[in-house]
């Protein structure tokens, strides 16, 4: 048995090293570069905000090494081990990145501190991506595109001017994770927050301006859907 269980993972090590064995992975994934490229001249960001909009900026970064994610942000000095970090501390664009067959792909991106009114379509091509971070950027809607970001699984909107919680990530079953702390939440369909509730783990919805009427039903909410559900839901419900 032993000898089974040695060759099956030494089968996984040879599977796993040649995964990407045909995939050169030193340059970002032309859909990926698209959107970056999306973002930066559609909101004016130049490489003097943040030299992930330079030109061939990940040339600048770190190679990805045995399949290893790095993280990239406008200081190379001491990158951080995670986006929330690397958002928190002042970065405007950070991106995770990561060897897959189209190349190196964005798996998390973190923009912060920089006014972002516009989030390009083209982020639908990202179809990598596992966290959002958009910090302190002026945003006040989402972009229905990205609902078809299949992987997405953190979307933290901090400090921003989002009205509503958009009805599109209801439809997104791989994301857990929901942050709206401070923005300008002023009302909840309910009906959609039970369906967004179904895979959604950890919500945040402190310091909006919601009622305390809402604020209550929202509560009695989550405490039906820990009834029925095996999971524990967080929900942050602060004034």
């Amino acid at each position: 048995m032993k000898k089974i269980l040695i060759t099956i993972l030494s089968l996984m090590s040879i599977v796993s090293s040649n995964v990407f064995a045909d995939t050169v992975c030193e340059d970002l994934s032309d859909k990926d570069q698209l959107f970056i490229n999306d973002l930066c001249e559609q909101n004016n960001i130049s490489e003097n905000d943040s030299d992930i909009c330079s030109e061939n900026f990940i040339v600048k970064a770190k190679r990805a090494t045995e399949g290893k994610a790095f993280i990239y942000n406008s200081s190379m000095k001491s990158p951080e081990a995670d986006l929330y970090a690397s958002s928190y501390y002042g970065y405007p664009i950070s991106v995770k990145v990561d060897c897959t067959k189209e190349g190196l792909s964005i798996t998390g991106l973190a923009i912060s501190g920089i006014s972002v009114r516009h989030i390009p379509e083209s982020i639908a091509e990202l179809e990598h991506i596992r966290e959002l971070i958009f910090y302190d950027i002026d945003l006040v809607e989402l972009p229905p595109a990205i609902a078809k970001l299949n992987k997405l699984e953190k979307l933290s909107l901090r400090n921003n001017h989002i009205p509503i919680i958009p009805s599109f990530l209801a439809d997104m079953p791989n994301l857990k994770y929901v942050d709206f702390y401070i923005n300008d939440i002023y009302s909840v369909d309910l009906d959609n927050l039970t369906k967004l509730l179904q895979h959604v783990d950890y919500i945040n919805l402190g310091n909006n301006d919601l009622s305390g009427k809402t604020r209550a039903e929202i509560r009695d909410l989550v405490s039906e859907l820990d009834k029925v559900t095996d999971r524990k839901i967080k929900a942050v419900i602060t004034k």
